[in-house]
């Protein structure tokens, strides 16, 4: 009985021992990148994921409005909330990751309305609508500097004024747009709407890992796993089928182009 006793002990000590430590990640939707209804958190919340199970951790994915996930990491109560964009202020509050990919923002229009638009000269004969809260880059406020932008409240609204004609094109990441286009709206619908191939603004995308004595182990742990997934070619592959649509077979997106 003892020995029995001792074995059982023994299991359960080592086995409590060799368990992987769990991450606590607060994250907001922003479907394709990160969605609690998509396998592994999105595409991002992948990468992440098994950039860290390289390393030996687990994570735990929990989902708010995305003030509240910025707020949670910087007052330590989660450790890391991505992806972000980098800025003086986030640099000083928190660790940031190796860049985990570009994020692409792109004009939508309707493919009956024949829009164009050129770097750096403003842009005439085309209503333009935006989201209020969002920044699009330098560029965007120099093409529409003058200009009367329709601000919508979110990406439904702008969609939708964009399908009424209300507005000629507005701006948002590519692989978001695409994603609640076909998510929202019937295929017929959604199908008269596209992209210009012209990158409007493109910047890399961060982890932010709390600021600490753990959290710098932690950006470590995931900036080397991250490394591995890349020399594996995992993260390349991943881009490729999102970008061939298949993730969602329907779907194939017109690449962005500098």
């Amino acid at each position: 009985m003892t020995r029995a006793l001792l074995f059982l002990f023994s299991l359960l000590f080592f086995g409590s021992s060799m368990a992987q430590p769990t991450i606590q990640v607060a994250l907001g939707e922003w479907p394709p990148y990160v969605s609690k209804d998509m396998k592994d958190g999105g595409l991002v919340g992948r990468i992440i994921k098994e950039s860290l199970a390289l390393e030996g951790y687990q994570v735990n994915y929990q989902f708010f409005p995305w003030d509240q996930s910025y707020a949670k990491v910087k007052s330590k109560e989660f450790s890391i909330t991505f992806p972000w964009y980098a800025s003086d202020e986030r640099r000083e509050l928190f660790y940031l990751s190796v860049p985990l990919m570009d994020f692409n923002t792109v004009f939508f229009y309707r493919k009956d309305t024949k829009f164009s638009w050129f770097p750096n000269q403003p842009i005439r004969n085309f209503k333009i609508g935006a989201i209020k809260g969002y920044h699009y880059g330098e560029m965007f406020d120099v093409i529409t500097e003058g200009r009367h932008v329709d601000w919508s409240s979110n990406d439904n609204g702008a969609f939708r004024k964009l399908l009424k004609k209300r507005i000629d094109a507005f701006p948002t990441d590519i692989l978001f747009g695409y994603y609640y286009l076909h998510k929202h709206f019937p295929a017929a619908i959604a199908s008269l709407i596209t992209n210009d191939p012209r990158t409007l603004h493109t910047a890399p995308g961060f982890a932010l890992i709390e600021r600490s004595e753990k959290g710098q182990k932690l950006k470590e742990v995931l900036d080397r796993g991250f490394a591995k997934l890349q020399q594996q070619g995992k993260i390349g592959q991943y881009m490729e089928q999102i970008q061939l649509g298949q993730w969602q077979p329907d779907l194939v997106v017109s690449k962005p182009s500098n």
